[in-house]
C-alpha cells in the first residue's frame, strides 16, 4: 500500500485511481467516486498553490459540484 500511495503521489493520482488501475478496487469504488477526488487530489498536490489558494479553490469546487448535476 505504502509503494502505491508513493507512486499515485508521483504521477499526481489520488491513492483511489492507482487503486483502481492495480485492480484492488471493485469496478463502483473506482468508477463512483473518481471525478471528485482527482479534481480535490490535483488541487492539494499543486506544489505551486500555497495552502490558502488550496483552501479557497477547493471551496469553489465543492461548491460548483454541491447538489444536483445540470439537466
Amino acid at each position: 500500500m505504502r509503494v502505491l500511495k508513493s507512486l499515485a503521489d508521483a504521477f499526481e493520482l489520488s491513492a483511489e485511481t492507482v487503486l483502481g488501475q492495480a485492480g484492488l478496487l471493485d469496478d463502483e469504488q473506482a468508477e463512483g467516486e473518481r471525478a471528485p477526488l482527482d479534481a480535490e487530489a490535483a488541487i492539494k498536490a499543486d506544489p505551486r498553490l500555497t495552502e490558502s489558494q488550496k483552501e479557497a479553490l477547493l471551496a469553489v469546487y465543492r461548491g460548483f459540484t454541491a447538489g444536483d448535476p445540470p439537466a
